[in-house]
């Protein structure tokens, strides 16, 4: 599957592997874990905010093949939003390898914004 990644302004080729599923199933899960907080010390919050950063940086350096040069780029840059560009491409290549097109992805953000409690 052809993903064009505008932050980084490439396309990348990226296989439904198996494997690849498996990754982004994992990663999902990942992010999806840190928004359970309850009972969790600050310690703990924090630690799972930081291998949240260190996750998302493997599963891009797997998955589209980066080089580190290419991580650290994207690990210095923000979105519009204020948020960091390396979740948001992990979420983007996340969402294209699950079968969504740039076009639902997109209608799916605008919907947020305008919603952001659905």
């Amino acid at each position: 599957m052809q993903i064009y990644v505008k932050q980084l302004k490439r396309k990348f080729n990226v296989p439904t592997s198996h494997k690849n599923m498996r990754r982004v199933l994992v990663m999902q899960k990942f992010f999806a874990s840190m928004n359970n907080v309850k009972g969790k010390t600050a310690e703990q919050i924090f630690d799972l905010q930081i291998k949240a950063m260190d996750e998302a940086d493997k599963f891009l350096k797997v998955v589209l093949n980066l080089k580190d040069k290419e991580i650290n780029r994207l690990d210095s840059e923000v979105n519009e939003e204020g948020n960091d560009a390396t979740v948001d491409v992990v979420n983007y290549v996340c969402q294209r390898l699950m079968g969504q097109t740039d076009k639902q992805i997109t209608e799916e953000k605008k919907q947020v914004r305008e919603n952001p409690k659905k």
